[in-house]
């Protein structure tokens, strides 16, 4: 007589108590996690090359928004105290301490600090407040804010990082970098799823039999994968900010303090409105005979050309940046220094001549062609 057959039945896990496991890491990564809170300056930052992680401690913060307006924000309440303390036995404020230690950013005047203290946090947004005056030389307040941070901080290490929107022109830079240069600051940085199949024998008085494929049911683990998603969203940093590390030269007073380049290997690179380039080599022609327009996908190769051209030891780029091109426009440019591995280039202000050069060609670009 024959065998008595077995039902055979596919392999089950029951992964419910792994969900409940998942649950429960949820619930408390959700009610233990600190949320990124929204800014208060919104800000565009532009695209760059750099790669290295910006610090996260001891963070001093210029921060630039599109209409060139600057704010400050420091992460150590301990250091904002003394900054408050020197205000108001220097300047007479009668600033609240406690207020200007928990405040997220500082982006009032001096005489109007006190009322901007006095703001709720959650309704001082950049877009509404005047900013720190920085754009008049002769009574740059960032350059006091720097100073004052500077005697806070009294030797121990600051991180100072500069933050700025795409839209913002340069002058609103340059100000900034004037106050850091001021104040002897060289250093800082300027923040991307089964199935299987079962077989049969075929043979005279051989029945055949049904084979049961292998199942694993896997609605659990689709439900966990869905919390651990969930899980990761509340928690991770989308983007992680990055830095560039610029290093500023001391202004010299004297002619013969100032470094020497060997004019053969100058080449100067203008920044104008609208992404304009220009370009000459040497010194300017009297009739600007040498004085080329480009753009910033062509400019890369107009580099290219002169290192090849040009003695390593030689070759220096001067940057000079018009006051109608933007933050964005400069980052580009010192991303194509660090692309091209040129290692000598300076940031220098514009001559009139070449910001008129700039205009005139600018103008006759733009005109319509008859």
């Amino acid at each position: 007589m024959g065998r008595a057959k077995l039902p055979r039945k596919s392999t089950s896990i029951d992964m419910t108590a792994m969900c409940d496991v998942a649950f429960l890491l949820l619930s408390f990564f959700i009610l233990t996690t600190k949320f990124k809170p929204a800014e208060a300056i919104a800000v565009t930052t532009p695209n760059s090359v750099a790669a290295k992680v910006a610090e996260t401690k001891d963070i001093v913060l210029i921060t630039i928004d599109k209409d060139g307006k600057v704010f400050l924000s420091m992460d150590d309440e301990s250091k904002k105290e003394v900054i408050a303390n020197t205000l108001n036995s220097t300047k007479n404020l009668g600033l609240n301490v406690q207020a200007f230690k928990k405040a997220g950013f500082f982006g009032a005047p001096f005489s109007g600090l006190a009322a901007f203290l006095a703001i709720p946090e959650e309704a001082r947004k950049g877009a509404a407040l005047p900013g720190i005056p920085s754009k008049d030389s002769t009574n740059s307040e960032i350059r006091e804010w720097m100073s004052l941070v500077l005697t806070a901080y009294a030797g121990q290490k600051a991180n100072i990082q500069l933050k700025g929107d795409n839209a913002a022109k340069y002058p609103a830079f340059k100000n900034v970098i004037d106050a850091f240069k001021k104040n002897d600051i060289l250093k800082f940085q300027a923040e991307m799823d089964t199935s299987g199949g079962g077989g049969h024998k075929k043979g005279p008085g051989v029945k055949k039999s049904k084979k049961l494929s292998t199942r694993v049911d896997l609605t659990p683990m689709v439900d966990l994968g869905f919390l651990l998603i969930t899980f990761f969203i509340f928690t991770t940093t989308m983007s992680q900010p990055t830095a560039m590390k610029l290093f500023l030269p001391k202004d010299a007073d004297k002619p013969e303090d100032q470094n020497k380049a060997k004019e053969s290997g100058v080449i100067t690179i203008l920044l104008g409105k609208d992404d304009n380039v220009f370009y000459y080599e040497g010194q300017l022609d009297n009739g600007a005979s040498n004085f080329k327009s480009s753009t910033f996908k062509e400019i890369r190769n107009v580099l290219l050309d002169k290192k090849a051209r040009t003695p390593e030891k030689d070759l220096v780029v001067v940057l000079k940046p018009s006051e109608e091109c933007t933050y964005r426009n400069v980052v580009d440019i010192l991303d194509e220094m660090a692309i091209n591995m040129c290692k000598r280039y300076a940031l220098v202000d514009i001559s009139p001549v070449e910001s008129q050069l700039i205009k005139i060609t600018e103008a006759s670009i733009a005109a319509p062609a008859k």
